[in-house]
């Protein structure tokens, strides 16, 4: 599930920004430069979340080949370690959703822009 979201949160993105650029009125190298920014902030998020995933699934692993002393302990180690995780994401999954609430604003700003001129 969490793999879904991330594909789904990069091709957003990257459509977004796109759309964003091919509508924005900034010459090429402006768009180019700030695309690659873009790219290289949410391409560094992404392999975090995805880093932090194999941490905690090599963490699972680990604890069920090691063996557990009872469910009591193996439930309060797994709570753990996915609070932990959940804390770990939190600000980078919060900056992706911000990244894609304000290439959404730009993608509704160059329509609205196109709509009007289409009007003029």
């Amino acid at each position: 599930m969490l793999k879904q979201f991330m594909k789904g949160i990069i091709f957003g993105s990257l459509s977004g920004s796109i759309i964003a650029l091919l509508l924005n009125p900034n010459d090429g190298e402006t768009n180019r430069k700030q695309l690659k920014e873009k790219l290289d902030e949410l391409s560094g998020d992404v392999q975090e979340v995805t880093n932090s995933t194999k941490q905690l699934t090599q963490s699972l692993e680990q604890l069920q080949n090691e063996g557990l002393r009872g469910v009591k302990d193996f439930t309060e180690e797994v709570q753990y370690k996915a609070l932990n995780f959940e804390k770990e994401i939190e600000p980078r999954i919060q900056r992706i959703q911000e990244a894609i609430m304000r290439l959404k604003g730009n993608v509704e700003e160059a329509t609205e822009k196109i709509a009007s001129s289409d009007k003029s």
